[in-house]
């Protein structure tokens, strides 16, 4: 045993001399020369495997790797087991150097939770290094000078400041002045042509039947366009008659427009159309004439005193008659012998407006100004 202490405390005394003997030169040498030599050694031990055998207390699965549920947990509950086993353990019971070191931190932190904030006593408010940051932050340009010129700082940033909302009332007022003012109110009229019959054929027609000895069918219609009339009358036969009303002349006395034929056993007896009483309107297109018929052998209706007969053998004549045939004197004329009597109606053009009116008024603004 004194041999051995001997030989260690010799071998002491010799490092320290020649450690007091080198240079830093040396020493820096001697270390450079040291790590290149083992570069590759302490490479080549730098792998997944390798970390466990030259690293203290390294392993591919810490336990702690568990915690917070992989960031969706607590960590109170593992916490609380740490803080627990090493407050109610010894220090110096604590199994191996790695877990006492985690175990001080905790109890230090767990004894005096006060002493944190007294670790690094700064006041944001009087510290050097903080007042000049503000300095600095609140006045960039004096203290940076051409950093700030060149562009090359990086520490100036440009904010935007949002002012509070600012109410302001304000008032608009409008009169209504005294004045002449003027505008336009324009009717536009769009004019268009209808076709309400077609030139040159006949409309309106109005049909009738005598009770005279042949009982013949009558019929009159209204030429489209032109005040033409036309007759028509048949039985066993027929005969067509035309006449034309002047649209200048109201007729205010009856006027023989035609006479027609045939009469079926007395083809030698006619019949006569009268009109009269013409009336126009332009806006309806149309005018109107009252029409009415008398017998050709009989055409006017004559009066004789009591006692007397009208018209010899019973055929009108314009004379009165005793019942022995004798001659008496001229009869009271009465008027025509009218048997029928009807309206008809022509147009007097072959079309009809249709007026569409639009107004361009320029007034409405004008006139919602009146009181």
């Amino acid at each position: 045993m004194k041999w051995s202490f001997l030989c260690l405390s010799l071998a002491m005394v010799f490092q320290s001399q020649v450690q007091a003997d080198m240079t830093p030169s040396g020493a820096f040498s001697d270390g450079q020369a040291f790590g290149n030599a083992n570069v590759g050694t302490a490479k080549a031990k730098i792998n997944s495997t390798g970390a466990s055998t030259e690293v203290p207390n390294y392993t591919a699965s810490d336990p702690a790797s568990g915690y917070y549920m992989g960031g969706t947990g607590s960590l109170n509950a593992p916490a609380s087991t740490d803080v627990l086993g090493c407050t109610s353990t010894p220090g110096t019971a604590d199994p191996d150097a790695h877990t006492h070191g985690k175990c001080e931190s905790v109890r230090m932190l767990m004894d005096d939770p006060g002493k944190k904030n007294v670790m690094f006593p700064l006041n944001p408010k009087t510290d050097p290094i903080a007042v000049k940051r503000d300095l600095v932050a609140g006045d960039a340009e004096t203290y940076l000078g051409s950093l700030i010129v060149s562009g090359a700082y990086a520490g100036c940033a440009t904010k935007t400041v949002q002012d509070p909302d600012t109410y302001q009332t304000e008032t608009c007022n409008q009169y209504l002045t005294a004045g002449e003012e003027t505008c336009v109110e324009t009717l536009n009229i769009i004019v268009q042509m209808n076709e309400v019959c077609v030139p040159g054929t006949y409309e309106n027609p109005f049909t009738f039947t005598t009770h005279d000895r042949g009982g013949e069918t009558w019929t009159t219609s209204s030429l489209c366009a032109g005040g033409g009339i036309r007759v028509q009358c048949s039985s066993g036969g027929s005969q067509t008659k035309s006449f034309t009303i002047p649209l200048n002349d109201p007729a205010a006395t009856p006027v023989m427009g035609t006479t027609c034929y045939p009469h079926t056993r007395y083809p030698q007896l006619f019949r006569r159309f009268y009109y009269q009483n013409l009336v126009c309107d332009s806006t309806a297109n149309s005018c109107t004439v009252q029409m009415f018929d008398v017998p050709d052998w009989a055409p006017y209706l004559y009066s004789c005193p009591p006692g007397q007969i009208q018209g010899l053998y019973g055929y009108p004549d314009g004379n009165c008659y005793d019942y022995d045939g004798n001659n008496l004197g001229a009869a009271t004329l009465l008027g025509p012998n009218i048997e029928h009597t009807w309206t008809q109606t022509f147009r007097i053009n072959s079309s009809e407006p249709t007026f569409i009116d639009s107004w361009d008024d320029q007034c409405t603004a004008l006139e919602a100004r009146l009181p």
